[in-house]
């Protein structure tokens, strides 16, 4: 382990820390103390610990952990890393399933946790302004009372914090009608690498006045500033919705049930399909009455109860031309909830499996759900490791999770082979890498499969321009 005086440096000759003598680095770490206070940098070891990892395998301990408490003093530590060319880290919760937050080089890891306050409701023009450190969690707490809510949810909605949703341009189980994080910033405050702080975007729903800059921040991933602050989209929260379960006796009735919806456009809120391990495992966890089935569809709908009654005939139908053997429809709010904890429940449910959960978040066209779930089932077999497939089905959008033990080193050999084909195979089928966790280490290796050389050197050239010297979350994808 690194001790709290070995800050290293980037350099375009060395990325060690030769170039400084000891002195010079303890000189830094009073200059970070200064700028936030002593009590607000973590230097010792036990603590560091805390900050070296996220949901991932990745680690990495950094040799200083800052907590600014406004723009400022973010802006200052920008500086004064900049100026050393000291590796700089930005993180929220720790949630991440992409090694975001997790310092590929050491030095600075900033974690925004006091800056969590809530500036503005506009509760006419549908907006509220809040620091990135705010948790998503308690956003909605406060946007409950008033009637409202900001509707995108991830898996880790109870930790997640704002700035780390804009991050990985996070989503979640109801983006088929609320989209993705992009969709709801309406404007940042982002702090460069230099130091400067600009603000991107406008408070207005509409806006085509130059660049989208907005659109650059927001799942950079930590490469290219640090956002501060933003302006969202709120939605009020619905009066009626009605959550729909469809049982299938494969995994490929589901995966064509599903792609019958998309294509004829049923309204619909969230689609989310959880195939026969999830299923078992979560029904365990929570003891709820989930069905005995190898695939299952939670279908949500919204609006008006006439409304609602017919898109449900609509889903009935398709889903029994499909091959469903069980709809059951939810009779009540609190029968609607526990069938959404359960998916939620999901990720944390399955961890009983083995000890160590790899979970992708690829990405394929609906239409071909059918046949990318078919390969998942032939890469679980060509590699002997168990493959957990659920997912925001609606967008084609999966989360196959592979389950080992990371401590066996043939079974962890057998699990990277594993996810190598699961990447390549939804690239093969007109896919993407990743929806919503994003590239950071865990899929760094495949990103040049994906993009072509000339695309990957355009990503460069834009980093070089805001990040000269390459401080900003180095050592990931770009």
């Amino acid at each position: 382990m690194k001790t709290h005086d070995s800050l290293q440096i980037v350099s375009d000759k060395s990325p060690q820390t030769g170039e400084f003598s000891a002195k010079k680095i303890r000189e830094t770490i009073i200059q970070l103390r200064r700028l936030v206070g002593k009590e607000n940098v973590l230097t010792d070891k036990a603590e560091l610990v805390c900050y070296s990892y996220d949901a991932t395998c990745y680690s990495r301990l950094p040799d200083a952990v800052i907590f600014p408490d406004n723009s400022g003093e973010v802006s200052k530590i920008m500086r004064l890393a900049n100026k050393k060319r000291i590796p700089v880290t930005p993180r929220g919760a720790g949630t991440s399933l992409s090694g975001g937050p997790v310092p590929a080089n050491a030095g600075i890891v900033v974690v925004l946790a006091r800056m969590n306050r809530i500036l503005e409701f506009d509760e006419d023009n549908l907006t509220v302004t809040c620091e990135a450190g705010l948790a998503l969690r308690d956003l909605n707490k406060f946007l409950r009372k008033k009637g409202f809510h900001f509707p995108i949810d991830p898996g880790s909605s109870e930790a997640a914090t704002l700035g780390g949703m804009m991050g990985e341009n996070a989503s979640g189980m109801h983006s088929p009608k609320y989209g993705r994080t992009q969709d709801r910033v309406l404007s940042l405050d982002a702090v460069l690498p230099t130091g400067e702080i600009i603000q991107v975007g406008s408070r207005c729903f509409k806006c085509a006045s130059g660049y989208n800059l907005k659109e650059l921040f927001i799942g950079s991933e930590g490469t290219l500033g640090i956002v501060t602050k933003a302006t969202l989209r709120v939605a009020p929260i619905p009066d009626n919705y009605v959550v729909v379960v469809a049982s299938f006796k494969t995994a490929i009735e589901a995966g064509r049930a599903i792609s019958k919806v998309v294509k004829k456009g049923v309204p619909i809120s969230a689609l989310e399909f959880m195939d026969k391990h999830a299923i078992d495992v979560v029904r365990s966890f929570t003891g709820l009455p989930l069905p005995h089935a190898a695939a299952l569809l939670l279908i949500e709908c919204l609006g008006s109860k006439n409304e609602v009654q017919s898109n449900l005939g609509k889903l009935v139908r398709i889903f029994r031309t499909e091959g469903s053997f069980e709809v059951k429809t939810s009779r009540n709010r609190e029968e609607a909830d526990q069938l959404w904890y359960a998916r939620k429940a999901t990720y944390g449910a399955i961890s009983r499996i083995r000890p160590t959960a790899i979970q992708g978040d690829p990405v394929v066209p609906v239409s071909r759900l059918p046949e990318y779930l078919a390969r998942l089932d032939s890469i679980s077999k060509k590699y002997s490791v168990q493959i957990v497939s659920y997912g925001h089905a609606a967008d084609g959008n999966l989360h196959p999770t592979v389950m080992v033990d990371e401590r066996n080193p043939k079974e962890m050999s057998n699990a990277r082979m594993a996810l190598a084909e699961i990447y390549r195979s939804a690239l093969k089928l007109g896919g993407t890498l990743t929806g919503e966790h994003g590239i950071g280490a865990e899929k760094h290796e495949y990103f040049n499969l994906e993009w072509s050389d000339k695309v990957i050197a355009v990503m460069k050239e834009i980093k070089a321009v805001l990040d000269p010297n390459n401080i900003m979350n180095p050592g990931k994808w770009i």
